[in-house]
């Protein structure tokens, strides 16, 4: 009976061990549970950010394909484009440097104009001197006359001096007058553009064909079924060809920032107190959040967080001119 208790006694000690060492185990699996819940987090996490950059490197690469096909035109029209505003500019550039200089030799004449009379003056005063010295008997009509002389001069400087002046008060008058004349132009601006605006349609309709992404399975030559055929028509092509008329079609190699160009008069005419709206329609995979959100922050923006840059950017513009004109109030 003593053995047998021993026994039993060693049983359950054995039996404590165990469920310590049980417990032990559990304690493990649940932190091991945890940190594959942390790593499944994490790796989740990472397969998300590198399939939002792998997307981006696609976009890329396909706007990238759409224009190097369009390079060759593009630089022909570019370079005649630029001799037109070369030469534009150089004409422009010539007639503001002619009026420069036609100014510049006004103020020196005014210059040598008043130089000459302080000298005149200078001269005629010493010349009084001199005859005083030399000629005391002469007679007082003489020395009147040329006292006279002397005053005409004085009046003919001070002339001179007030119209300089004057000259100075016009000038600060002539940029109030044409900083009120900018805001008045501002406020015609604002009218004109949405009046433009309303001419040219309340409601709009614009067509941007996306370029083959790698994902498409189709080969390099592969040929849309749809074609751009100017800045406003296109063509589907079935067999028969449909053309189509919209205010605006974008080709495959248009980027983001010409389509928010286009569509950024919108967002003035939103800021100029008008109701505004833009949504992008098409079927799935045909680029809509691309054109509305993009991604990243560089060129592949979409009009949503180009136009919260515009309304950032009038902001500032309008903090500017506020601050110019208690500047120049003070």
């Amino acid at each position: 009976l003593e053995h047998a208790k021993a026994e039993l006694a060693a049983a359950e000690e054995s039996i404590h061990k165990l469920k310590a060492e049980i417990s032990a185990d559990r304690s493990g699996i649940t932190s091991l549970e945890s940190k594959l819940e942390i790593e499944r987090e994490l790796r989740s996490r990472a397969e998300d950010k590198e399939s939002e950059e792998r997307r981006e490197r696609v976009a890329c690469s396909a706007q990238m394909v759409a224009m190097t096909q369009e390079h060759a035109r593009v630089e022909a029209q570019l370079k005649e484009s630029n001799e037109g505003l070369e030469r534009q500019w150089r004409e422009k550039l010539a007639a503001q440097m002619e009026v420069f200089k036609k100014k510049e030799n006004e103020l020196l004449e005014e210059k040598e104009i008043n130089t000459a009379l302080e000298g005149e003056l200078t001269s005629l005063k010493q010349a009084l001197n001199d005859e005083k010295n030399k000629e005391n008997a002469k007679s007082a009509e003489e020395i009147g006359r040329l006292n006279g002389e002397i005053n005409v001069l004085k009046e003919r400087l001070k002339a001179e001096s007030e119209k300089s002046m004057s000259l100075g008060q016009a000038t600060a008058e002539q940029v109030a007058a044409l900083e009120a004349q900018i805001r008045e132009g501002q406020a015609e601006r604002r009218r004109m553009h949405n009046v433009i605006q309303e001419l040219r349609g309340n409601v709009r309709v614009f067509a941007r064909v996306r370029p083959f992404l790698p994902g498409d399975g189709v080969g390099g030559d592969a040929q849309p079924c749809i074609t751009p055929k100017n800045e406003t028509s296109l063509v589907l092509s079935k067999g028969d060809e449909y053309p189509f008329t919209f205010d605006r079609v974008f080709p495959p190699s248009v980027g983001q920032q010409s389509v928010f160009d286009e569509v950024s008069e919108f967002v003035q005419s939103a800021l100029d107190g008008y109701s505004v709206c833009l949504f992008s329609y098409g079927q799935t995979g045909s680029g809509k959040t691309h054109t509305m959100q993009g991604s990243g922050v560089g060129q592949m923006r979409g009009i949503i967080p180009r136009a919260i840059e515009q309304v950032g950017q009038y902001k500032a513009a309008l903090e500017q001119e506020r601050s110019e004109e208690r500047r120049i109030g003070k």
